[in-house]
């Protein structure tokens, strides 16, 4: 009775939440600009609508051509103004966002309040779907970040309480997922590999793969996913040369470790701190879900075989980050290392640019040296993301993220030290 009241309450605070943040989107926020406010892959995505309206064939570039189910549906709903269609149907998948990821904390961490923490960090990101989709409304990802979660939540009812009738809605979103993006096969992929032995030894071969308790059920969700894509290939047209597994070679060999790290500082923010200073309570965590940990291989993995925004990439690990964060906050008594928190606050409403606005693209602003990220919104938009900034803008975002983290160590050794006398 206490958790239904508990969550009826979060759920309360998460439409306020949700509401207030589009109310200040709305009155403050300009859409961008460029291409007539589609932006820069908007153009491919509002093609294919175009395409569909005139009842002709999707052409457009890959792998965007490939991503079918957004505009079909702006297609479908808004034939007259697909640039609103847009705008409209990511906002509202945007909002449900908070609430699907709120229902996937509850599944597996325990009913509580601080469950809204990492929800008031997805509406206050600058480059989650909720905010994103007011700045740039020709794109793909809330629709495809919702599905997700869906998944996410149906996979762990599979896992741990299998039903037939979770199998056929996790297949029915599997196979609608990847018409939205591609990276929805991964909850299918994880359920097979949850479901396959990995052991490995001392010598050649290092490992062994059994696959005995990998039934057929189990195979059914990833291969009408699979299937679903290729028949995609054939019902669209792509305008360029494509192929994913180049292109994934050749962003492997272009990332350094350093874009990668400081991407995930750009994607998730100061809180990763806690997660570093928790590890082996977070490792503890995922070994007992392993599906988390799946799921985080394989997604960091994609950031860094995928495209220039690596940032966006690794957000659709989201989900099982921010769960990891509230199995780290847990441990920490927020009264014990007050200092610790108190700075990792300000530090993280910084990093994800909570009061700024997103700056239009083209614009003639000059770079600002940042701290964390620059604290302006009269800059060049790419100063944002690490793969396209300004190299300076780069060296000093990242400095800044190693000087705070030093920083945090420090007072957390120094405010575990009080509590020992």
């Amino acid at each position: 009775m206490l958790a239904n009241y508990k969550l009826l309450i979060q759920i309360t605070i998460t439409c306020l939440i949700v509401l207030t943040v589009n109310l200040l989107s709305f009155f403050y926020q300009p859409m961008i600009s460029n291409n007539g406010g589609k932006g820069m892959d908007g153009v491919d995505y509002y093609k294919i609508s175009e395409d569909i309206v005139k009842s002709e064939t999707p052409e457009a570039r890959a792998p965007f051509v490939y991503r079918v189910g957004t505009p079909y549906l702006v297609s479908m709903i808004f034939p007259d103004d697909l640039l609103f269609g847009f705008k409209l149907i990511n906002i509202i998948a945007s909002s449900l966002i908070a609430f699907a990821l709120l229902f996937f904390l509850n599944l597996y961490f325990r009913v509580s309040y601080l469950n809204l923490i990492p929800v008031s960090l997805y509406a206050l990101s600058w480059h989650a779907p909720l905010r994103m989709s007011w700045y740039y409304p020709v794109h793909v990802d809330p629709l495809a970040i919702l599905i997700l979660i869906l998944l996410l939540i149906l996979l762990k009812r599979l896992i741990h309480s299998f039903s037939f009738l979770s199998l056929i809605l996790f297949t029915l979103l599997s196979v609608l997922g990847v018409l939205l993006r591609e990276k929805n096969i991964i909850p299918a992929f994880v359920l097979i590999l949850y479901h396959t032995e990995f052991k490995f030894k001392d010598k050649l071969p290092f490992f062994s793969i059994s696959f005995k308790n990998l039934k057929f059920k189990y195979l059914l969700p990833f291969a009408l996913a699979i299937f679903t894509i290729l028949v995609l290939h054939f019902l669209v047209k792509s305008t360029v040369s494509y192929s994913f597994l180049a292109v994934a070679v050749t962003w492997i060999y272009k990332k350094s470790i350093f874009v990668l790290l400081h991407s995930l500082f750009y994607s998730f923010g100061p809180i990763l701190f806690l997660i570093l200073v928790n590890f082996k309570n977070c490792y503890k965590y995922i070994g007992e879900n392993k599906e988390l940990g799946l799921i985080l291989v394989i997604i960091f993995v994609l950031g860094a075989a995928g495209g220039s925004d690596t940032e966006r990439i690794f957000y659709w690990a989201m989900p099982v980050v921010y769960l990891i964060f509230l199995v780290s906050i847990e441990r920490i008594s927020i009264k014990n290392y007050k200092y610790t928190f108190g700075l990792l606050v300000i530090s993280q409403l910084i990093s994800i640019r909570s009061f700024l606005l997103t700056p239009d693209y083209p614009n003639t602003y000059n770079s600002i040296l940042p701290f964390l990220t620059p604290l302006s919104d009269r800059l060049p938009l790419l100063d944002l993301w690490v793969w396209h900034a300004d190299t300076r803008v780069n060296i000093v975002s990242f400095g800044t993220y190693i000087l705070l983290f030093a920083t945090l160590y420090i007072i957390f050794v120094f405010e575990s030290k009080k509590l020992k006398f």
